[in-house]
Parts: structure tokens; sequence; C-alpha cells
């Protein structure tokens, strides 16, 4: 069923028509609805009708109603652009769920070429879905977008404003993100940081152990898991024993570290008071988590 905006005494109209041109009886126009003086005929036609309250249009009157007349079209022709833009992305969005092998993570060189073919005649079009979803249109690929959206780096700030000069070497991320990054408020940073390490970074194991079951890359994960087990003084197999906190502190902080990604988790944990070394081997064992997820 095709659909058919029309502009009429000051209102957008909707004309549905089958293929053959006839009006659907449910757009029927009734004669006790009508304007004195006009004829269903002049609605099935699409002419403009005037309402009692409307005062007669003039020759340039019928001019401007017949251009927004065609803007409406356009805006229709638009809408169904834009309903096969969200059909498309929804099929992708179901082949990157998550497979009994592992989680599917994006990687910067997919694009989705049947929505660029799809508004190929219309660039206005294209810049207006740009800033919906980077990853369904090609976009340019950028070192710190491995692994996205649990192990890339956090969003990059210029590539959404359109001017990143980084390119493909940026360290940030260029590719959608839903919803907004999580992060520690103040008072709980400071609450952390009044934790022993060892505990805190026990803390922080447990919800990355989490994290890389849940989304199934455990065995991807497992080089930085053990690395941070040693730095907690953990054995390999030993349980993890969360700190003692507040009731009221421990429900937000729990659900603060649940809601962050991965990469989050770890960027968190590096700020420990563990020293460089164990910063550096820790960006080192997510580098090479990064590569072996993307390849």
């Amino acid at each position: 069923m095709a659909l058919k905006l029309m502009y009429r005494s000051t209102f957008i109209d909707v004309d549905e028509c089958i293929s053959d041109g006839s009006e659907t009886g449910s757009r029927a126009t009734s004669p006790a609805r009508l304007p004195s003086g006009t004829s269903p005929d002049m609605r099935r036609r699409g002419l403009p009708v005037r309402s009692k309250s409307a005062p007669a249009l003039a020759g340039n009157g019928r001019d401007e109603i017949g251009g927004m007349n065609l803007s409406l079209s356009a805006l229709a022709q638009r809408a169904e652009q834009f309903h096969t833009l969200l059909r498309l992305k929804g099929k992708e969005e179901f082949s990157e769920m998550p497979s009994p092998q592992g989680r599917r993570l994006s990687s910067c060189s997919e694009s989705s070429t049947d929505v660029m073919s799809l508004a190929s005649g219309d660039p206005g079009f294209v810049r207006s879905i740009s800033t919906i979803s980077s990853n369904t249109i090609s976009t340019p690929c950028s070192v710190g977008s491995a692994g996205h959206p649990d192990l890339c780096r956090r969003p990059c700030m210029y590539f959404a404003a359109g001017k990143c000069s980084n390119g493909a070497a940026c360290d940030y991320c260029h590719m959608n993100h839903d919803g907004r990054t999580m992060h520690l408020d103040k008072r709980q940073r400071e609450f952390l940081s009044k934790i022993p390490n060892e505990k805190f970074l026990a803390l922080i194991l447990h919800y990355l152990e989490a994290k890389a079951n849940d989304n199934g890359f455990r065995s991807a994960a497992n080089e930085l898991l053990q690395l941070l087990r040693g730095f907690a003084h953990l054995a390999s197999n030993e349980p993890i024993v969360l700190p003692e906190l507040p009731t009221k502190m421990w429900s937000k902080l729990d659900y603060m570290l649940k809601k962050m990604t991965f990469q989050s988790l770890v960027s968190l944990a590096m700020k420990s008071n563990s020293g460089s070394d164990f910063a550096d081997q820790m960006s080192d064992a997510m580098s090479r988590m990064r590569q072996s997820l993307t390849q």
C-alpha cells in the first residue's frame, strides 16, 4: 500500500491508495465531514479543500500548496528509506548475536553496502542517518575501534563531530556506542581507594571473569585474567573473596561495575597502586586479546 501525504487546510493528511489508484474503503471520505460546496471527488483527486474558517486562496496560494505537496512527497519517500534502514540494522544486530562458540565482535572493516546503495541517490539522506548508526555506514577504521563493543576504547569525540584528523591511527573508537559510558562517581572512587590493593584487584577480577564468561570470550581473556590474579595474590583456581562494604554502597557499586564494559574495568584496574609495570603488562595483554578476537 502506497503512502501519500497531502497538504489540506493547513494540515498534513494521508491518502492510502492501492496499486490501481483507487481509494481504500477505510479512507473514503464521508460527505457529512466535507465543508459546504465540496464534493467527495475533490478529495479523491487530491485537490486542496478549504475549511469554513480558512480564507479562499488566490493563484499564488494554490502554487504554494503545490510546492508543499511536492515536499511532503519527498518526506514520505525518506520515511520509507529510513524504515528500510531500520530493518537492515535489525538484521545486522541479529547476525551478531552470541553463538555457542563465542560472541562475535564487530571489526572496523565491516560496513553495510545495502544501506549505501539504498541512499546513493540522496546524499542528504546519508548525512542525516550517519549519526544514527556508525556501524551501518562505512566509516574509517581506527586502532581504538578494535574489539568493539566490549574491548574498544571510549568513543572519539572528534569523530562524532566529523573532524577526527587522526583517522585510522586514532586511539579511540570510531564506531557506534548505544547509551552513555558508565563512570564511577567521586564518592565511589574515594571509597574504592581505601580498600587494600589486593582486595581491589580481586573485586575487579570478579566482574571481569563474569563478563568474559557471559560474552563468550573467556579463553581469549585467560592471559589477562591470570595476570590479574597474580597481582591480586590469588592462585589459579582460588575463589575470590569480595570485600565487605556497606549495603547501600555495595548496591550502587555493584550496579555500576556490572554496567561497565570489559575495557573500562581493565582501565579501572590499571589505575590501582600496583605500579607502572603492572599497567604495561595489562595493556599488552589487552592488545593481544583484541587481536585474537578480531582476526
